[in-house]
C-alpha cells in the first residue's frame, strides 16, 4: 500500500496532526487501513470506479472543452449546436457519475474504515446541478448560450464592446458617456426573459440533487457549511469597506472637482458611467487625470512606453510568461503561440472576454483580444496565472481529473493577480517599462498606491454583490419584475454608485456585464482580491524582501517560485483551509495583508478627507433617521458639535468628540454618563 491513496493520506495526514481545523478533524478517523478483507475489497472497487470515472471524465471533458473553444473562437450556429450537443453528452454522463458516487458514498458509511482520499473524490463527483431531466438540461445550456450570445455580438452602432470600453476609459464629456453607457444596456433588454427561464430550470435542477436552489449549490464548494461561508465573506467585506469608503469619498471629490456638485453631489452615490469603467468596477482608468494624489509628479506609464515600443498583442502577454518563467516556471508550450487567440478577427465574431483554456493536458491557450495597454498585461499575468495552475497540478501525476482544479475557485482567479502585485515601479524599469528617471518619493509612492486601490479596492464590493444579488434572485427573494431595481439598489448600498435617469420598465441592467448572461458564479473575484495579497506577503517573505510589502516585487526569485509552486500542485486534493494552512500557517482568510499593503495610502485618504472636507458615505435612499440632523434642528448653532462638515448631510465626514460614526454614517452620541446627564439636563 506504499504508493496507494489511502497510504499517501495516512501520512498526509501524520504530518498535518497538528492541524485542528474542525471540517478536517472528521477525516482522521479514515486515516487507516481496514484490516478486514471486506474493507480491503471495498476500497479496490472505489478505486477501479475512480479510475474508470477520471478517464471517462477527462476525455469527454476535454471533447466538450474543444466544442466550446471552437464556438468561442467562431460564433456560428452551427458551432453553437455542437458545443451544446457535446455539453449535453458530457452532463449526462456527470449527472451519472454523481449517481453512482452517491450509492458508493452511501456504502462507504457502513464500512468501519474509509480512507478519506477515496472519501473526498466520491463527494466531489457527487455534487452537481446538472439537470435529472435531459431536455432542462438541454434547456438551461440554449438559455445560456442565447444570452451569451446577445452579449458578444451585441454592438452599439459600429462599436463592439471592445471599442466601448475603450472610450468609456478616455472620454470625459458628462453627456456623451452617459450616453454610451444606456446605449450598451440595451444589449441586454432581451436576455430578461432567458434569464428568468435559466433561474427557473436551475433551480429545478439544484433542488431535485438536494439543493435549496442554484445559489446554495455555488455556495456548496467551498469545503464549510454555506451558512458559514456567507458569514466570512460579509465579515471580510465588513473588514475593508472602510478603506473602500475613504476611497470612494476621495474620487467623488475629484469628480466633483471635474463635473460639477450639480453633476456629482457631495453625500449621494456617484454616477456609474463616471467612472471610467464600463460596469463601474474598476476606476484605475480615472487615475492619470481624475484621481491621482499628486498629480505634478510623475510615475510609471507601460502603457506610453508599449505603445512607443510598439508593442503588438503577442509581446504583452510574452511579458506576462517571462514573470513566470523568472522565478522558475516552465515556458509555456509552442502550442500555446500557434493556437492561441490574441486579437479580435476581422472577419468573424468571437467572445472577446479574456479566458484561459486548458484543452487537454499540455494544450493551453488564452482567448483574449489584447489592447497595449498597462491594464491589459496585468490581466494577461491573471489568465497566465491559470494556466501555470493547471500546468502545476497536471504535472503531479497521482492527481485525478476530479482534483485538476483550484484549491477553491478563488485560488484559481488570485494566482495571476498575486504575480501582478510584482507588477512595480521597479520591476518596470528592470524589464524595459518604465522610466529610470522618475524619482521614488512619498508622493510617487501614494500614486502608485492609489493606481493599484482604483483597480483592487474599487473592485471588491462589485466583486461581492453580483453573487450576493445572484444568491436572492435563486432564492426567489429577488423576482423578476424585481430584477432590475434589486440590482441597483445593491449597487447603491454597497458601492454607492448609481444611474442618473429613471431607467426603462423593461431594463436587464445585470445582463449588461458578462458573467450573469454567461452563467459564471463571481464571488471567486471577491476571494481572489482578498488572497493575492495574502499570497503575495508569504512570496516576498520568501524572496527575503525587507521594507514595505507595497513595494515588494518576486520577480526572479526562485524561492519565491518553488513556494509558490508547491501551493500549485496540490489542487483541489485537500481543502482549501488546508492548502492556505501551508502556505501561510493559517486556515482563515484574513484581509491582514490587504489592509497592511494599503496602510499609507489609507493614512494619505483619511487626511485628504478631512482636510477637504469630503464626505464619507452615500445613502440616497437609506430613509433611516439622522441624528445629526435632528440635533441640529434643535440647535441650529450646533452646539452639541454634532459634524465637522455642517454642509455634509448623509454620509457625513468625521464626528466630534462624543460622537461615534454608526455604520450608516451619521453621528451618534456615545452613550455614557456624562452626556445622559447632559441630555437629561
Amino acid at each position: 500500500l506504499r504508493s496507494s491513496p489511502m497510504a499517501q493520506t495516512y501520512r498526509s495526514c501524520l504530518r498535518k496532526q497538528a492541524v485542528t481545523w474542525v471540517l478536517w478533524l472528521t477525516t482522521i478517523a479514515f486515516c487507516a487501513a481496514d484490516s478486514g478483507s471486506e474493507g480491503l475489497a471495498f476500497q479496490e472497487q472505489v478505486q477501479e470506479w475512480l479510475l474508470k470515472t477520471d478517464s471517462e471524465a477527462a476525455r469527454l471533458g476535454y471533447w466538450w472543452e474543444q466544442a466550446s473553444w471552437d464556438w468561442a473562437t467562431n460564433i456560428t450556429d452551427h458551432n453553437n449546436f455542437v458545443e451544446i450537443n457535446r455539453g449535453l453528452q458530457y452532463s449526462a454522463f456527470v449527472l451519472n457519475a454523481s449517481r453512482e458516487a452517491k450509492t458508493l458514498l452511501e456504502q462507504a458509511s457502513q464500512q468501519k474504515y474509509f480512507a478519506s482520499d477515496l472519501q473526498r473524490q466520491l463527494n466531489m463527483w457527487a455534487a452537481t446541478d446538472v439537470a435529472p431531466n435531459s431536455e432542462d438540461q438541454k434547456e438551461i445550456m440554449q438559455q445560456v448560450s442565447a444570452m451569451e450570445t446577445l452579449y458578444s455580438t451585441g454592438k452599439v452602432g459600429d462599436d463592439s464592446l471592445t471599442d466601448l470600453e475603450a472610450k468609456m476609459a478616455t472620454i470625459r464629456d458628462y453627456n456623451q458617456l452617459q450616453n454610451i453607457w444606456k446605449e450598451w444596456r440595451k444589449v441586454s433588454v432581451p436576455m430578461k426573459s432567458h434569464y428568468a427561464r435559466f433561474v427557473e430550470l436551475s433551480n429545478r435542477a439544484a433542488q431535485a440533487n438536494g439543493y435549496q436552489d442554484e445559489g446554495a449549490f455555488w455556495r456548496s464548494g467551498y469545503d464549510m457549511p454555506a451558512d458559514k461561508f456567507k458569514s466570512m465573506i460579509e465579515q471580510s467585506w465588513q473588514q475593508v469597506k472602510p478603506l473602500y469608503l475613504q476611497l470612494h469619498a476621495f474620487v467623488r471629490h475629484r469628480l466633483q472637482q471635474k463635473y460639477g456638485e450639480d453633476k456629482v453631489p457631495s453625500d449621494k452615490p456617484i454616477p456609474a458611467f463616471l467612472l471610467g469603467n464600463m460596469w463601474a468596477q474598476t476606476w484605475s482608468n480615472l487615475f492619470h487625470d481624475i484621481a491621482k494624489p499628486f498629480a505634478n509628479v510623475g510615475g510609471q506609464d507601460a502603457t506610453k512606453v508599449m505603445q512607443n515600443k510598439g508593442y503588438g498583442p503577442k509581446q504583452v502577454v510574452r511579458v506576462a510568461e517571462n514573470f513566470f518563467r523568472s522565478i522558475g516556471l516552465p515556458a509555456l508550450p509552442s502550442s500555446f503561440w500557434s493556437k492561441s487567440l490574441f486579437s479580435k478577427p476581422s472577419d468573424r465574431e468571437v467572445v472577446c472576454h479574456a479566458s484561459a483554456w486548458e484543452m487537454e493536458p499540455g494544450d493551453l491557450r488564452l482567448k483574449m483580444c489584447v489592447q497595449i495597454t498597462e491594464e491589459d498585461l496585468r490581466v494577461c499575468h491573471h489568465e497566465l496565472g491559470h494556466l501555470y495552475y493547471d500546468m502545476q497540478y497536471t504535472s503531479v501525476g497521482k492527481n485525478p481529473f476530479i482534483y485538476r482544479g483550484g484549491a477553491n475557485d478563488g485560488f484559481h482567479e488570485g494566482i495571476g493577480d498575486t504575480i501582478a502585485l510584482s507588477v512595480t515601479a521597479d520591476y518596470l524599469n528592470k524589464i524595459g517599462l518604465g522610466d529610470s528617471s522618475t524619482e521614488s518619493t512619498h508622493e510617487s509612492e501614494i500614486n502608485q498606491l492609489a493606481a493599484f486601490a482604483l483597480d483592487k479596492i474599487a473592485f471588491l464590493p462589485f466583486g461581492y454583490m453580483i453573487d450576493k444579488y445572484r444568491w436572492s434572485v435563486f432564492s426567489g427573494e429577488t423576482t423578476p419584475d424585481q430584477y432590475n431595481t434589486e440590482w441597483w439598489k445593491l449597487r447603491e448600498q454597497m458601492q454607492g454608485v448609481s444611474y442618473v435617469d429613471e431607467r426603462p420598465a423593461d431594463a436587464f441592467d445585470p445582463g449588461a456585464k458578462y458573467h450573469i448572461p454567461a452563467n459564471v458564479p463571481y464571488i471567486r473575484y471577491f476571494i481572489a482580491h482578498i488572497l493575492q495579497f495574502t499570497f503575495h506577503k508569504q512570496l516576498c517573505e520568501a524572496s527575503g524582501h525587507q521594507g514595505p510589502l507595497f513595494k515588494c516585487s518576486v520577480y526572479g526569485s526562485k524561492a519565491a517560485g518553488e513556494r509558490l509552486a508547491q501551493m500549485l500542485k496540490a489542487g483541489s486534493s485537500m481543502p482549501w483551509q488546508i492548502t492556505l494552512q501551508a502556505m501561510t500557517g493559517s486556515p482563515d482568510m484574513t484581509t491582514d495583508a490587504l489592509r497592511e499593503y494599503f496602510e499609507p495610502l489609507e493614512q494619505w485618504l483619511v487626511k485628504y478627507n478631512k482636510d477637504n472636507g469630503a464626505c464619507i458615505g452615500f445613502h440616497q435612499h437609506s430613509g433611516s433617521l439622522d441624528l445629526c440632523e435632528l440635533f441640529e434642528s434643535v440647535w441650529p448653532t450646533n452646539w452639541l458639535g454634532c459634524c465637522n462638515t455642517l454642509p455634509c448631510r448623509r454620509g457625513r465626514g468625521p464626528c466630534h468628540e462624543g460622537f461615534v460614526g454608526t455604520y450608516m454614517n451619521d453621528c451618534t452620541p456615545v452613550i455614557s454618563l456624562p452626556w445622559l446627564v447632559r441630555f437629561a439636563g
